[in-house]
């Protein structure tokens, strides 16, 4: 404000006394003789009706070029803005000055008006006009236009109240598409819960302006206790992976994989080469699995840093367990942030198969009776999908994987072919992988004698296997699922509570869950260490029960009979469907 700086030096000058009492049309009563008010009057006048106009043109421009680049350089918006309202200031002040001050109470009335109703319009309609934050040096949008914002072309995101424009990284997200799905909406839970804090930093440059402050959603009682809780995780350590433990996690699928090899390669009978040989297999695919979805969600490791490839979560994934540890990590990131999302999570998209909740179907297919209308084939798998279940998941789980994984791989290098440029050799690390999986598997199952024994080996590994598919089902299944907008409304501390169960179980069968038994830990805080969801599954339960939020932790008993019973529901309403 260099006119009130040089106004208050020239009235302490002439031993007048300033009255600072309210920032008004008070503060700037300037006290000229009378030719001094009439050029005053005069210039003020002549200089803002011809400026006006320019004036609120600049500042526009210069606002909606900011509003377009990704980096919002604060000087740069201050120093032009600032040039654009002083000007008219800065001339009238030179009259002023050359004619001297003097109280004369008419005059200070007729300054008074003029600045109220010129200069101070002026102001009004530069914030009116162009959402300029003058305090951060960034535009300030209405939440309405941020939503306008919401495709893969014109994609803005909003995070602790700051606007990005992440149109032009959204393509090379390492987490995949998942970004899309938060274009023109606020994400700031699950940009802190999948990302590292010092990722924040990469924000900077994509910052284009604030959220208007009265748009800014006031957080739950229950969200500003999750977020108190999350930053005291991070604050206290509880991130950090103990070595010492994951040693002896990989130690333990090393050792069943080890046997299974021995049983196949030294067995004395049949028992010990196929069926022991077999579920020490299942055991330690399990395990590795298991391993792998940790390190996936930097839970092993710390990552290595921007682009770099997860070189664990790659060789337990694709070389150790035999899929696309790309396809899975797109997916599971998806399945994080829309859990059970109806038709759009996509681990949890089962239909033609199985219906899990009434949901998945569209309105207009549902009739006037409570029944649902579908094609033949739908309805006969749908009616039979409580007897089909169990058999499905634990035998086609692994072989579903290992299609959906060589599709995924061939799709995303057939689509980087287009523009060769972006063909690398990260491009064929899964192929890779699972090429190499498939390689020692099959030389291991070819020391089997006969194809019988192939095939029961094989089956006993799937059985065994398949009860990681069984546990990760039952953390989602028979839950409420929820809409884009109900999830909004609820918020992501509620809503992850909502939608996932955990399993009680004892302490010598950790192992064996793999530490997906703490479900909803685990999707409240997705890079907290394993060992570490045990620690801080007690607080949960406190903010859930202090705020009313469901938290479910049932026995696996309980889980499969309650998802059987729904499934069974389900069935039902299409058995007495009207045809």
């Amino acid at each position: 404000m260099a006119f009130v700086s040089s106004f208050l030096l020239f009235s302490s000058h002439n031993n007048h006394t300033s009255n600072l009492e309210s920032f008004g049309p008070s503060l700037f009563l300037l006290q000229f003789n009378s030719v001094a008010l009439t050029v005053y009057a005069a210039g003020l006048f002549m200089l803002l009706k011809v400026s006006r106009t320019k004036f609120e043109r600049d500042v526009v421009t210069n606002a909606d070029r900011i509003a377009e680049k990704s980096t919002v350089k604060t000087s740069k918006i201050n120093s032009s803005t600032a040039r654009s309202v002083h000007l008219p200031f800065k001339l009238a002040m030179t009259f002023a000055l050359i004619s001297g001050l003097r109280k004369i109470d008419i005059i200070n009335a007729f300054c008074a008006a003029l600045w109220e109703h010129a200069v101070g319009n002026a102001f009004s309609q530069l914030t009116t006009l162009t959402h300029v934050n003058l305090a951060t040096g960034g535009p300030v949008f209405p939440l309405s236009e941020v939503k306008v914002h919401c495709t893969v072309s014109d994609l803005w995101l909003i995070i602790d109240s700051e606007v990005y424009d992440a149109t032009s990284f959204a393509p090379d997200h390492p987490g995949g598409t998942i970004i899309n799905k938060y274009a023109g909406k606020d994400c700031s839970d699950q940009f802190k819960a999948f990302h590292r804090p010092r990722v924040a930093g990469y924000l900077k440059k994509y910052r284009i302006g604030s959220l208007r402050p009265e748009d800014r959603a006031e957080p739950s009682a229950a969200t500003v206790a999750y977020r108190d809780l999350r930053t005291k995780l991070w604050k206290d350590g509880h991130f950090k992976p103990n070595a010492t433990y994951y040693y002896g996690r990989h130690a333990v699928w090393v050792f069943l994989i080890l046997l299974s090899v021995v049983c196949v390669m030294r067995g004395p009978n049949f028992s010990v080469r196929v069926l022991l040989g077999g579920c020490s297999l299942g055991l330690g695919l399990q395990q590795a699995a298991f391993l792998a979805h940790d390190a996936a969600h930097n839970g092993v490791l710390e990552p290595a840093g921007k682009g770099s490839v997860n070189w664990l979560a790659w060789f337990l994934g694709s070389v150790v367990f035999g899929i696309s540890i790309s396809m899975w990590t797109e997916e599971h990131s998806m399945h994080h942030a829309i859990t059970i999302r109806p038709r759009e999570d996509p681990q949890f998209n089962y239909l033609p198969i199985w219906l899990i909740d009434k949901k998945e179907l569209e309105n207009e297919e549902v009739d006037g009776k409570g029944g649902y209308k579908m094609n033949p084939v739908v309805k006969f798998l749908v009616r039979l999908q409580h007897f089909h279940f169990l058999p499905l998941v634990i035998i086609v789980g692994r072989v579903n994987l290992h299609a959906i994984s060589v599709v995924f791989e061939l799709k995303r290098i057939f689509e980087q072919s287009k523009s060769p440029s972006s063909i690398s050799a990260s491009s064929f690390l899964g192929l890779l992988g699972m090429a190499v999986y498939w390689t020692w598997h099959g030389t291991l199952v070819s020391h089997l004698p006969t194809y019988l024994d192939i095939a029961i080996f094989s089956l006993c590994s799937h059985i065994t296997a398949g009860f990681l598919h069984i546990q990760l089902l039952l953390s989602h299944m028979n839950v409420a699922t929820h809409t884009e907008e109900e999830e909004d409304a609820m918020g992501f501390f509620k809503f992850q509570c909502q939608t996932s169960r955990n399993i009680k179980v004892e302490p010598y069968e950790d192992w064996f869950h793999g530490g997906l038994q703490y479900q909803i830990e685990h999707h409240l805080f997705p890079q907290l260490p394993r060992h570490q969801l045990i620690v801080v599954k007690p607080m949960v339960e406190e903010i859930c029960s202090q705020h009313g939020v469901i938290y479910r932790d049932d026995t696996f008993t309980e889980a499969l009979t309650g998802v059987l019973r729904n499934l069974k529901e389900l069935a039902w309403a299409v058995v007495t469907l009207d045809q």
